[in-house]
């Protein structure tokens, strides 16, 4: 039986070291990167791209496919996911919903809550995999 060796290490670790260096990489860079990928393996392309979505994907979605994650999304979790966002992002994220959504949305975004920081990084988490799942499934464009 062989002892593993640092490449070994790094091979196993591959996927998810790229996808940390997606993360951090401008949307152009990783489109960029992805289309190179995708034409060797287009699958892996497509589970690098949904593995590396961010919170900034979500604000930077045109009208139309932000108002179609808006509709899969509970207006209380829009509410504390919008916390700290840019107010004009705010604001067209909630021009895009009924009027009682966003009033919901909106109490909760303005509210004093404890643990603000621990529940906006779980709202943003679940508007992260949401992306993923409408992604994977077609239903918006990144």
């Amino acid at each position: 039986m062989s002892t593993p060796t640092n490449a070994d290490s790094i091979f196993l670790n591959g996927k998810s070291q790229i996808v940390e260096m997606l993360r951090f990489m401008s949307a152009d860079e990783r489109k960029k990167l992805l289309q190179g990928i995708r034409q060797r393996n287009a699958s892996m392309a497509q589970e690098l791209e949904s593995s590396s979505l961010t919170f900034e994907d979500f604000l930077s979605l045109n009208d139309t496919n932000l108002a179609k994650v808006i509709q899969y999304l509970d207006s209380s979790i829009m509410g504390v996911a919008l916390r700290g966002c840019d107010p004009d992002f705010q604001r067209r994220a909630l021009s895009l919903t009924d009027h009682e959504y966003a009033k919901r949305a909106f109490a909760l975004m303005v509210k004093q809550i404890e643990r603000e920081s621990t529940l906006v990084k779980r709202a943003r988490d679940k508007v992260i995999e949401l992306l993923v799942s409408l992604s994977r499934r077609s239903l918006i464009l990144l």
